[in-house]
């Protein structure tokens, strides 16, 4: 028979607290598993690992914009690059962000990306 000692199967506070230490920011994370990849899209990460606001996928020639976490905001992919600063505080972004709860109806026909998507040109 085997002994178990059931103290060693529960996570105190500290030590559930520490595994999100470990946990990279999304840009980081995509960034570190792009690392190698020829012709393919590798983020833009500022200092503390999230999303540069101006994202380029320079095999494809295409820019866009991005929130922090990496969704591409409407209607900025273009051949040329954005002046996303600009867009973002634009009203129109500015109210689309404010306006966009989980809980109101989906727009099919509004196309969103992110970096976790792959990127059709």
């Amino acid at each position: 028979m085997v002994s178990v000692n059931w103290s060693d199967i529960f996570l105190s506070a500290r030590e559930w607290c520490k595994c999100f230490d470990k946990s990279e920011r999304p840009c980081a994370a995509l960034r570190k598993a792009s690392k190698g990849l020829i012709g393919g899209y590798i983020p833009e990460c500022d200092s503390e690992g999230y999303y540069q606001p101006t994202q380029c996928h320079t095999g494809a020639g295409v820019c866009w914009c991005v929130d922090r976490h990496g969704v591409e905001l409407p209607s900025t992919r273009t051949r040329n690059t954005p002046n996303c600063d600009a867009i973002v505080n634009s009203e129109e972004v500015s109210n689309y962000v404010e306006g966009d709860d989980e809980d109101g109806d989906d727009d099919m026909d509004i196309v969103e990306g992110s970096a976790d998507m792959p990127l059709d040109i």
